[in-house]
């Protein structure tokens, strides 16, 4: 099992992007936590998979979103 912290960053384009991109991503199942935070990084994911191919891929499908703009995954060791 690989767990994740994945830190976005949103360019909005309309009103609620940040709410809609958020809520796009907590029907992912392999999101287990998520929400906005204030400051570098408006969405914040914590994600789980079986096998390290599983967390590329899916974080270069968040990536694929035209409102992200930018990630950055850091990999839980505990």
């Amino acid at each position: 099992m690989e767990k994740a912290l994945i830190l976005l960053k949103i360019e909005c384009l309309g009103e609620d992007c940040i709410e809609e991109v958020l809520g796009r991503l907590k029907e992912k199942p392999e999101v287990k936590e998520s929400g906005m935070t204030f400051g570098e990084y408006d969405i914040y994911l914590i994600a789980e998979v079986a096998k390290s191919l599983e967390m590329t891929k899916l974080v270069m499908d968040i990536r694929g979103y035209p409102s992200v703009i930018s990630t950055t995954t850091l990999l839980i060791v505990s």
